[in-house]
């Protein structure tokens, strides 16, 4: 888990930093390839109905990360605004969007997913929801700037949001399906816990990152 940590912050430094080139593509893969490599050491131990002890701090774990890594998105594009206006050329209002549109997707498709998840299951959901976040990421430090097209990006940020509510639902779905009912309660304030840090976190680090 701490190298998939590790991973994705990597990557985003590598495409702020290196002008979203080859290692760009590189750093975004890795963090793909690792991210579904501890997922599915993770999702295969819920198989059983009732995990091991080891499990459920890893499910509480991935399931806090992935709430971390979705309220970040929501906000850390915020402070950068200014600059994706001057560098698209574009007025304010239409910037906006940028932030906007990743809100209303991920409110937009909650019921959705939900039943989804019913139907499909899991395990399939939380993967998919992971590797459209991670490509959406990578598709927006990457493709507005090699075509630059304003358009793709706000496209590059709905993938972003899809990825992103798939992780959102899942993650506190898991903990009340296979958190014992003691720790149930523990385990939900974690994932509340990590979600409201990345809310903070958001503009204090797109600003480090715009910088």
């Amino acid at each position: 888990v701490p190298l998939g940590v590790c991973s994705c912050i990597a990557h985003r430094v590598i495409l702020v930093f290196s002008g979203s080139n080859y290692f760009g593509w590189g750093s975004g893969f890795l963090s793909l390839t690792v991210w579904l490599i501890i997922l599915q050491n993770i999702l295969s131990k819920m198989e059983n109905v009732h995990p091991t002890d080891k499990a459920l701090k890893l499910i509480i774990l991935s399931a806090a990360l992935a709430a971390f890594m979705s309220s970040l998105d929501g906000t850390i594009v915020n402070i950068a605004l200014p600059t994706i206006s001057d560098i698209f050329d574009l007025p304010s209002s239409s910037v906006s969007w940028v932030s906007t549109i990743y809100l209303l997707v991920m409110a937009g498709s909650l019921l959705i997913v939900g039943k989804l998840t019913d139907s499909i299951g899991y395990r399939k959901i939380f993967l998919t929801g992971f590797v459209l976040f991670t490509f959406g990421s990578f598709a927006c430090g990457f493709f507005p700037e090699i075509t630059g097209s304003f358009g793709l990006l706000l496209f590059s940020r709905v993938i972003q949001a899809l990825g992103g509510v798939m992780m959102t639902i899942i993650g506190p779905a898991m903990l009340t399906r296979y958190m014992p009912g003691v720790r149930r309660a523990k385990g939900l304030s974690v994932v509340i816990l990590f979600a409201s840090i990345g809310m903070a976190l958001g503009p204090t680090l797109g600003g480090l990152l715009t910088d």
